[in-house]
C-alpha cells in the first residue's frame, strides 16, 4: 500500500522544489559577478512556475537585493507575504493603475514622459518621491525608449521634482545565439550610462545581464544583475561553464494498469500502435496541467529506475504508457523532470523533444499541480510543548490585507498554536488576526504568526500559527464543536 503524502490532494501528481538548490544556483551566480554587483531576482511568473512567495521568502533570506515582477498584482502578493525588499515591476503600468504603487511600495519601469509626468504629479500630492527604473531599447524591439531617445529622456525625466531615477536597464535580445549583436546591444547601453555619468546624472542601479548575460557576457554585469532561469537550475544554453541544480522536479503516479493485444489504437487518433501483446499504464497528468501535448508519442518518464516513452497523444488529463512486461504496479512512483538512481529527465530535454524553451516547461505547470518545498519550514518551528487536538472551527481573518470574507478554519489547536486551512496561500512570517468561531460559544479572539505554509491540495493551503501569547487550553481538550 503506498503511503499517501498529506500535501499533494487525493490526485497523486505533483511538483517537488529543493529551495536548498535555489540557494546553490544563486551562490554560484555570485561567484560569476564582482563582489559589488547586486542581484535582482526575477521571479514573475510565479517563479517561474516555481511559487512565487516561498521562493521569494527564501531568496530574501539568502540576502537578495531586489525582486522582478511582471505586474502589480505579483508585487502586491510579495507584499502581503511581509517581504520588504524594493521591488521592480518589469512591465509596463496603465495611468489608472498608479495608486497601488504608493499603496505598497512597488517601482515602475518607465519608457514614456506621459506616464512619468503623471506619478510626478500623484507623488508631489502625497508628499512622496516616486523611485523608477528607465527601459532602453537596444535592440529587443519590445518596451523601452528607442536608444537614441533614452538620454534626452534621461533628461526630461531628471527635471521631475518628484521622480528619482534609481535605475536604467536594457534587456539582452539574442545573447543565447549572437554573440555580435549582443556586444553591440552592451555598447549603446554602456555609451548612454557614460554619456549620463558625464553630464552629472548618476544612475545607481544599472542593469543589463539576464541568466545569459551573468554566465557569458562579464560587460552586462555593471551595477546590478538580473537572473531568472538560472536561479531555477536550468540553462538557457547548451554548454555553459555553470554548474546548476534543478529546483523543480514533476512526478506523478500509475492509477491504472491494464493488458491490451497486439496491434491496438492507444489514446485519440491512434497514433501509437501496440506493437506486441503488452502493459499500457496511464498517469494522472495531461495538457490541463502544463504538460505538452507536443511530448505525445515522445515525451520520456521513468519508472523504478527504468525509462518508457509516452505512448500516444497527451490528453488533457492523462497520459499512457506501454510499459512492455516490465514489473510495474499501480501506485509506482513516475518521474517526469527530475532524477531517479541512475537515470535523469530535465525541463531542457522536454523543451528540445516538443520544440519550445525551458521556460516554457516550468512556467506552464498549472496551479492543480500541488508543490511541495523541500526542505519545508520546519514545523518544529510551531510550539509543540503543548498536546494538539483535532478541531475543525470557522475562522475569520481580522485586519488581515487582501483577506475580505476568505473561507477559513482549523485542522487542529494546540494551547499556543493551531493549524488553519484556507483558501489562500499565507506565508511563512506573516502576522495574523483571528476570530475563532465555535457554535454556542463566543467567538475567542487570537493573533499569531505564520511559521509554514504549504499546499494542501487543489485551493487549499495549510499553514502553522504560532499564538503571541494568547491561551486556547480551554477550547481543546474534549473538544467537540464545529461548524
Amino acid at each position: 500500500m503506498v503511503q499517501k503524502n498529506p500535501y499533494i490532494g487525493y490526485r497523486p501528481t505533483w511538483a517537488e522544489v529543493n529551495l536548498d538548490n535555489l540557494s546553490f544556483n544563486l551562490a554560484q551566480i555570485r561567484k560569476r559577478i564582482p563582489h559589488s554587483t547586486r542581484v535582482m531576482a526575477c521571479v514573475k511568473a510565479d517563479a517561474y512556475g516555481h511559487g512565487l512567495i516561498p521562493i521569494s521568502l527564501r531568496l530574501v533570506a539568502e540576502g537578495v537585493d531586489y525582486l522582478a515582477v511582471a505586474s502589480i498584482d505579483e508585487a502586491i502578493r510579495l507584499r502581503q507575504a511581509r517581504i520588504s525588499k524594493p521591488i521592480l515591476v518589469l512591465g509596463l503600468i496603465l495611468k489608472q493603475d498608479i495608486e497601488p504603487l504608493f499603496d505598497y511600495d512597488i517601482v515602475p519601469t518607465v519608457c514614456t514622459e506621459d506616464f512619468a509626468r503623471v506619478l510626478d504629479v500623484m507623488a508631489g500630492a502625497r508628499g512622496r518621491v516616486a523611485r523608477v527604473h528607465i527601459k532602453v531599447d537596444t535592440g529587443m524591439g519590445r518596451i523601452g525608449v528607442l536608444s537614441q531617445d533614452a538620454f534626452a529622456f534621461i533628461q526630461k525625466i531628471k527635471r521631475l521634482k518628484n521622480i528619482q531615477i534609481e535605475g536604467v536597464f536594457t534587456h539582452l535580445a539574442s545573447a543565447d545565439v549572437d554573440r555580435a549583436f549582443t556586444n553591440k546591444q552592451l555598447r549603446l547601453f554602456r555609451g548612454l550610462v557614460n554619456r549620463c555619468e558625464a553630464r552629472g546624472i548618476h544612475i545607481p542601479l544599472v542593469h543589463a545581464a539576464n541568466s545569459m548575460g551573468v554566465v557569458s557576457y562579464a560587460r552586462s554585469h555593471f551595477s546590478m544583475v538580473r537572473p531568472g532561469l538560472i536561479l531555477y537550475g536550468l540553462y538557457p544554453a547548451k554548454g555553459l561553464s555553470i554548474h546548476l541544480k534543478p529546483v523543480l522536479s514533476l512526478k506523478t503516479r500509475v492509477i491504472y494498469k491494464k493488458c491490451v493485444h497486439k496491434g491496438s489504437g492507444i489514446s485519440y487518433g491512434h497514433t501509437y500502435i501496440t506493437p506486441k501483446n503488452t502493459s499500457v499504464i496511464t498517469l494522472p497528468i495531461g495538457y490541463g496541467d502544463g504538460y505538452p501535448r507536443n511530448l505525445s508519442n515522445c515525451g520520456p518518464v521513468l519508472i523504478n529506475d527504468a525509462a518508457f516513452t509516452i505512448s500516444g497523444r497527451v490528453c488533457m488529463d492523462q497520459i499512457m504508457v506501454d510499459v512492455g512486461s516490465r514489473a510495474v504496479e499501480v501506485g509506482d512512483e513516475v518521474i517526469l523532470i527530475g532524477s531517479s538512481a541512475t537515470r535523469r529527465i530535465t525541463a531542457e530535454q522536454l523543451a528540445e523533444l516538443s520544440g519550445t524553451i525551458p521556460y516554457e516547461i516550468v512556467c506552464g505547470l498549472g496551479s492543480r499541480v500541488p508543490r511541495i518545498y523541500t526542505p519545508a519550514v520546519a514545523r518544529s518551528e510551531e510550539n509543540r510543548q503543548f498536546a494538539r487536538y483535532e478541531r475543525k472551527l470557522p475562522v475569520r481573518m481580522l485586519e488581515t490585507s487582501g483577506w475580505p470574507d476568505t473561507f477559513c478554519y482549523t485542522h487542529d489547536i494546540s494551547a499556543r498554536g493551531l493549524q488553519l486551512v484556507t483558501e489562500r496561500p499565507l506565508a511563512p512570517r506573516m502576522q495574523v488576526k483571528l476570530a475563532l468561531e465555535a457554535q454556542r460559544e463566543p467567538p475567542v479572539h487570537t493573533q499569531g504568526t505564520v511559521v509554514w505554509a504549504r499546499q494542501n491540495s487543489v485551493g487549499l493551503y495549510h499553514a502553522g500559527v504560532k499564538l503571541d501569547k494568547s491561551d486556547l487550553s480551554g477550547m481543546c481538550a474534549g473538544a467537540s464543536g464545529g461548524f
